[in-house]
């Protein structure tokens, strides 16, 4: 899994090497919040988070990067895995 590194900007100057690696895991890899959580936990041991943080820190990222940089037209993209289809419902 290629992991964002520390300076490298894959999400632009803006987000951090923690908001990139949770962006990855939950757009790139589209992994549920509970599995990003399992990942994100061990990743960074020292920084004690819940999965609603991290639900709230992905989001906040998105919204900075769509200021940014505009969001992508709908024709765009691609066909969305289960799990993203599913993080909207609750």
């Amino acid at each position: 899994m290629p992991i964002p590194n520390e300076g490298e900007y894959r999400y632009g100057p803006t987000e951090d090497i923690r908001s990139s690696t949770l962006i990855y895991f939950v757009d790139d890899c589209e992994m549920s919040y509970s599995s990003a959580w399992m990942f994100y936990s061990m990743l960074f041991d020292d920084y004690i988070v819940t999965i609603e943080t991290l639900r709230r820190r992905h989001l906040r990222s998105l919204y900075r990067l769509e200021k940014r940089y505009g969001a992508k037209p709908y024709d765009q993209i691609g066909p969305l895995g289960p799990n993203v289809l599913r993080r909207g419902r609750r």
